[in-house]
């Protein structure tokens, strides 16, 4: 009895596929030159930011690939502000203050409206910490466990 090759077959469309590269960039035109998007892969994952990528590259986008010193907005899934600002230290980036540190919420906003919606405070990953103070004066306004935003 004749064996089948079938696992041949297979190899040869398994191989098939991995030959087209993924990193093949098609180029697009880029309507918004004052962007330029980084997205942080960290808790994302590769095939997700590689799409969110390319989808807001066909939107007209800049979106770099590297953190550079083009980079205006950094985006970020599931990062507080000091998760982003710690792996910024270890990209031995100096000064973050340069990058709006945004929830990919801004992104997705963006990419629902075709075009930059702006920074506001509710995309903005900022630093949350309660404070655990008693006012001695009464006109602060600050009271027990009172959260704060910077």
């Amino acid at each position: 009895m004749d064996r089948i090759r079938t696992p041949a077959v297979l190899s040869q469309r398994k191989r098939q596929k991995g030959m087209r590269s993924p990193n093949l960039s098609c180029s697009y035109e880029i309507k918004f030159n004052k962007f330029v998007i980084f997205i942080m892969q960290r808790k994302m994952g590769m095939t997700r930011r590689t799409f969110l990528m390319e989808l807001a590259r066909r939107k007209g986008f800049r979106v770099e690939s590297e953190l550079s010193d083009s980079v205006t907005h950094i985006v970020a899934e599931n990062n507080s502000y000091l998760e982003v600002l710690d792996w910024l230290r270890g990209q031995a980036v100096g000064d973050s203050s340069r990058f709006e540190l945004l929830d990919i919420s801004w992104f997705t906003a963006c990419m629902e409206a075709g075009r930059p919606v702006d920074s506001e405070m509710k995309y903005r990953l900022m630093v949350r910490q309660i404070l655990d103070t008693h006012c001695c004066c009464g006109t602060c306004g600050i009271s027990t466990n009172t959260s704060m935003s910077w």
